[in-house]
């Protein structure tokens, strides 16, 4: 984790985060969240000094600004960043007080070790799992069947080689690459990149099978971060709050039956059940408010899934999000998280290199960081829940050199022509 600076320290000062926003004592706002909130407020800064120049480059025909109201219309930006990193602090301390409940920062990454079994070593490695989806276009039905049934056993994929390498050569190589042992997450990228090419090269002489894969191995190989939540991290439910029927609507949330004087909830269809409503409000022949007497409440109770912090912290900027954990599974799609691999090979992956890939290159070259559109093969279940990606690795380390290497070799790869 980046350290708190002395630099960050007076950012949180001069904006007016202290105590009251971070917390205080035990209830203190980690360090992790501290330089969080620094980091943002240095996006408001520099926000805040750049925005007047470009309101005033404004065309008339958009907007007219002066220099008094440029600034005017600046710090009002400002103020509503500020109002959004306080709420945000508020939710997020409000999860990380829960009883028992970890104060470590919901993201890490993965060592070494952990990457190349992610990527090649594991049972169900990246790397696998394309081998088992490509199995039924390279081998006979009745082999594709066994050899997935033994989960790539080695002694069956040995077998299959010996007695067909010279009848299936591209079952064969693919094979022979995934028996070898990767010593480091650097060489399971190599290997898979030997996997892309044997894949492109049949790719070629089938006619589009395996495009889609290949392009997504590649993205894989190249991605140099890789990174997980903390599963440390428990989700919990809201104590609930009651709240009178007539004071709210619309919510899904679950009515109660009347609440009685004497403090206890009538019966589903009972007498005082069925006279709450659609009485409710009306007068009684006493002269007092049906209401009065049997009032319907609701009890409002917000879940709060393991992976809230994260979704808040990538939503601070918007308040009106009900559930930001859903918002987070769309926005990272593609840009963040990798298609899941068996997705390479669903109906329609032989018109990928038609169809799909020309948007797919056009989206990494000028919107790398753009959520992938819905209605392509791809998926993004994330059985892993294993997050990264080169656009990612560009962001994090500052430089698009990376990702414009990619895209290149992307452009620049052998396939099947339109046909």
């Amino acid at each position: 984790m980046e350290p708190l600076k002395p630099e960050d320290r007076r950012r949180l000062k001069v904006f007016g985060i202290k105590g009251a926003a971070l917390g205080t004592g035990s209830d203190r706002a980690p360090l992790w969240l501290q330089k969080w909130v620094a980091l943002i407020l240095e996006y408001t800064e520099m926000e805040r000094n750049l925005l007047p120049k470009e309101l005033l480059a404004l065309p008339s025909s958009v907007a007219v600004y002066n220099g008094e109201t440029a600034a005017a219309q600046a710090k009002g930006v400002c103020d509503n960043r500020l109002q959004n990193i306080a709420i945000t602090l508020d939710k997020v301390r409000m999860c990380l007080r829960q009883p028992g409940q970890t104060k470590t920062h919901p993201l890490r990454f993965l060592t070494d070790e952990q990457t190349t079994d992610y990527l090649w070593a594991n049972e169900k490695s990246v790397a696998r799992r394309a081998v088992r989806c490509c199995l039924p276009d390279i081998v006979p039905a009745a082999w594709a069947r066994k050899l997935k049934e033994s989960n790539l056993d080695a002694l069956e994929l040995a077998r299959f080689g010996v007695r067909h390498g010279c009848e299936y050569p591209t079952a064969a190589k693919l094979f022979e690459k995934i028996l070898e042992d990767a010593s480091c997450a650097k060489d399971a990228k190599r290997k898979l990149l030997d996997i892309v090419e044997i894949l492109r090269m049949e790719d070629m002489r089938t006619g589009g099978f395996h495009t889609a894969c290949a392009d997504i191995l590649q993205l894989y190989a190249n991605t140099h971060h890789y990174f997980a939540m903390d599963k440390t991290y428990t989700g919990f439910t809201s104590r609930p709050l009651r709240i009178p029927l007539n004071s709210i609507s619309g919510l899904g949330v679950k009515k109660r039956p009347p609440l009685l004087l004497n403090g206890t909830y009538a019966a589903e269809g009972s007498r005082e059940s069925t006279e709450n409503s659609p009485m409710a409000g009306q007068e009684t022949t006493t002269g007092r408010p049906q209401s009065d007497l049997n009032r319907q409440e609701i009890e409002v109770s917000k879940k709060y899934p393991m992976n809230f912090i994260w979704a808040q912290l990538s939503f601070w900027f918007k308040q009106t999000v009900t559930d930001p954990t859903a918002s987070l599974s769309a926005d990272r799609r593609g840009s963040i998280c990798l298609p899941d691999i068996e997705s390479c090979y669903n109906s329609g992956r032989k018109d990928y290199h038609k169809k799909d890939r020309p948007w797919l290159l056009e989206l990494l070259e000028n919107k790398p960081d753009a959520m992938w559109k819905f209605g392509t093969i791809f998926s993004f279940r994330s059985e892993a829940k294993i997050y990264g990606s080169p656009m990612v690795d560009a962001v994090w380390r500052g430089d698009q050199e990376g990702l414009q290497r990619v895209v290149a070799e992307l452009k620049s790869a052998s396939v099947p022509g339109p046909s």
